[in-house]
């Protein structure tokens, strides 16, 4: 993989989200419980679409489109804007594989 960090990822390969820490789904958001941290992540639900297409086959491209399919009424550059801070703090939470 490459190291760039995911908010310069520029249409490349999405990181793959960690397998291994425990999901509870809810319909417009997401728990997931880090088992190695004993931290609880809350991803509300622009940040639960883009989780689900963390599954390292995704461009940046396609998390974009994935958004504006569900969230119509945002402006594109908002959704650019938030795809970005969303995959810089997974990044940072370490819930992306390395």
């Amino acid at each position: 993989m490459d190291s760039q960090e995911p908010g310069q990822m520029d249409g490349a390969i999405l990181p793959r989200h960690r397998d291994d820490v425990m999901i509870i789904e809810h319909p417009f958001d997401l728990v997931i419980y880090d088992e190695q941290t004993h931290r609880v992540h809350v991803l509300n639900h622009s940040s639960k679409v883009i989780w689900e297409c963390c599954d390292g086959t995704r461009s940046l491209e396609d998390v974009i489109s994935a958004l504006q399919t569900t969230f119509e009424d945002v402006a594109r550059e908002q959704l650019v804007k938030d795809v970005h801070a969303t995959l810089d703090k997974l990044h940072q939470e370490n819930l992306l594989q390395k």
